[in-house]
């Protein structure tokens, strides 16, 4: 039996097709494969491709650019969808500032899944300062 070993980086979530999909699907992962979503211009491509996942049931961890050119607004929407499609975000910081660290720190502790929403959960952890 040989050992193939594959470098797990994020893959461009952009330039999924269901056939890579199914491939991805049948490989055996030790972790989650994981994919990026940068910017928001790429949204309709994203969500198309997180379908992708979701039908080929594929969980897998998204990397989710913060702080390069999206609002806090647009970061909690990303993470949202992400999560809708039943994968899990992981935010990496361009420019971090005190609010992205306490957001991707909420998100590490998955203090998220408590609440409905990550909105909501966003809200309250900011109370919780």
């Amino acid at each position: 039996q040989a050992k193939l070993q594959i470098i797990e980086h994020g893959m461009d979530l952009r330039l999924l097709d269901d056939y890579k999909a199914c491939w991805i699907k049948k490989l055996r992962w030790k972790k989650a494969p994981k994919f990026a979503w940068d910017r928001m211009k790429d949204e309709k491509k994203i969500l198309r491709r997180l379908s992708l996942l979701k039908k080929h049931k594929i969980q897998a961890l998204v990397y989710v650019l913060m702080g390069f050119d999206s609002t806090m607004e647009q970061n909690i929407y990303r993470c949202q969808k992400i999560h809708d499609f039943g994968c899990d975000p992981f935010p990496m910081l361009y420019k971090p500032t005190q609010e992205l660290r306490r957001f991707r720190r909420m998100i590490y502790l998955r203090y998220y899944r408590q609440y409905k929403t990550i909105g909501e959960a966003w809200k309250a952890y900011g109370r919780n300062k």
